[in-house]
């Protein structure tokens, strides 16, 4: 039986778990990133993580190890062009400064392509071989798993949160208008309730500990501005998933993350919307699953590439 690791490089944290290649957790560790410390800093946190489970599990040789990091990277060279979550991360090969200092076979990939692969191997996705995931947090994320494995491009690509909704929508942080992102982010939901606070819209949202639990909370009261956000949301999703299937011919969508918490407050309409805007699916044959492995997806997904890469 092989070990893998698995890590989950985050702006605040840096998440490692230590798995067999049938999907047991064995171990986990999670320790602060310091991203303020810059890249050298930040690898070394990296090393010191990977070198805690391993001296704390000293007869499990490591077999590989996968590394999933949010932003634009370029999987094949170990490559992070950008991160927006690591100040100073520009093209940075990761890849080869890891391999000098640990001597062991790793690959690195986008963190929401990881949780996608992740659900195929152990979540919702499994035994489904083909399938788009979403997943809803402080940004929208996504990955797309074709035959049993990773889809990916030149660069990680999927970045579905930037999928564009309305042309003339809202300006998102990446610098364009009416991104995915800007409607069924946590971050944007929070944001656009502030905005219909401030302009006076009646809520029993209270504005100082605003958080998108606190909304789906309030929408299940009959909240009529939480519910509005939510619904929204539905509708941007709806339309996105659409084009994604009417484009791949995939039957499948998983939706993760913290706001598929809301599940009830938004699934309605978003399958309303797929239902008028599907082209070359049946809305018949689709299904809209819920994530199962939850904030662990992306370090199982992490081993998942070791493994597969391995060919174990």
């Amino acid at each position: 039986m092989a070990n893998l690791l698995g890590l989950d490089i985050g702006g605040t944290n840096i998440r490692v778990g230590l798995v067999t290649d049938k999907g047991e957790m064995l171990d986990f560790y999670k320790t602060r990133t310091e991203a303020e410390r810059g890249v050298e800093g930040v690898i070394d946190r990296i090393v010191d993580a990977i070198n805690v489970l391993r001296s704390r599990n000293p007869n499990r040789q490591i077999s590989g190890i996968g590394i999933g990091i949010a932003g634009i990277l370029r999987p094949k060279e170990g490559i992070v062009c950008f991160s927006p979550n690591l100040p100073g991360w520009k093209d940075i090969n990761l890849h080869k400064i890891l391999r000098k200092r640990l001597e062991i076979p790793i690959w690195i990939e986008n963190d929401a392509n990881l949780i996608a692969l992740g659900e195929a191997w152990l979540g919702a996705g499994k035994d489904i071989e083909n399938f788009i995931l979403l997943t809803l947090g402080t940004g929208v994320g996504g990955g797309i798993v074709y035959k049993g494995r990773l889809f990916t491009g030149e660069t990680s690509g999927a970045e579905m949160g930037h999928l564009k909704i309305e042309p003339e929508g809202e300006l998102c942080l990446c610098g364009r208008r009416g991104c995915l992102e800007t409607y069924a982010s946590a971050a944007w939901l929070i944001r656009r309730a502030e905005k219909r606070l401030d302009a006076g819209m009646p809520s029993i949202l209270d504005r100082s500990g605003l958080d998108a639990k606190g909304m789906f909370l309030a929408a299940r009261q009959g909240d009529i501005l939480s519910e509005h956000l939510f619904r929204k949301a539905g509708w941007a999703l709806g339309i996105a998933i659409a084009n994604l299937l009417n484009i791949l011919g995939f039957t499948t969508v998983i939706i993760g993350g913290g706001v598929s918490n809301a599940w009830d407050a938004f699934i309605g309409t978003l399958k309303y919307t797929l239902m008028s805007e599907l082209l070359s699916v049946f809305y018949s044959e689709v299904r809209v699953l819920r994530s199962r492995l939850g904030d662990m997806a992306g370090i199982f997904g992490a081993c998942y590439l070791a493994k597969q890469n391995l060919g174990i």
